[in-house]
């Protein structure tokens, strides 16, 4: 079965965050057994962490473009102390 990111919200227009979106569809995909969760073709989704599971395929269109969110804090940090402290060093060494 196809799952369209559209159908649960996505923008596609490479400025809203769709990640929100994006994990609805990853999860009534798997929730349904699996099958293929679509990034329409002619579209830029801008999106931060997602979860991929088991038998759900992520498939991008020809044309359609899967972009990074810049802001490393709208993703997940599973290891937020470690990186904390790492970004923390990182700003006091070079003032960033």
């Amino acid at each position: 079965m196809d799952y369209l990111v559209r159908d649960y919200g996505a923008v596609g227009d490479g400025q809203t965050n769709d990640a929100a979106a994006i994990q609805k569809a990853i999860d009534a995909c798997f929730q349904a057994g699996g099958g293929r969760v679509i990034l329409e073709n002619g579209r830029t989704y801008y999106s931060s962490s997602i979860i991929l599971k088991a038998h759900t395929e992520l498939h991008l269109e020809r044309g359609a473009v899967l972009k990074a969110h810049q802001d490393i804090d709208t993703y997940f940090h599973p290891n937020a102390p470690r990186a904390n402290s790492i970004r923390n060093r990182y700003r006091e060494e070079f003032g960033k």
